[in-house]
């Protein structure tokens, strides 16, 4: 709770919300140290997302290397109606 409230508003506030709402008398600086140390665990843990994502773990390919490699679209997902089609001739 002492995270929550020290992340929506100041932390007199937020000490002043758990005071009222839950009867928890809390000093302000306890809202803070609370709220900032949630706030690291939450970056460290972006971060490491981050990292994961930024280092990925690739195969190593094997076999020999592909000489030549074709690629083909056909266009089919682009959507049209009926009277986009008027006048096109279906050869």
């Amino acid at each position: 709770m002492l995270a929550v409230v020290g992340s929506d508003a100041p932390f007199e506030h937020g000490r002043q919300q758990l005071e009222l709402l839950a009867g928890l008398p809390v000093s302000t600086k306890s809202v803070e140290r609370q709220a900032e140390q949630i706030g690291e665990e939450i970056m460290r843990l972006e971060q490491a997302v981050i990292q994961r994502s930024v280092q990925l773990q690739l195969p190593i390919p094997q076999g020999d290397p592909i000489a030549v490699m074709s690629v083909e679209i056909d266009a089919t997902g682009i959507p049209v109606v009926k009277k986009d089609l008027l006048g096109v001739s279906h050869g």
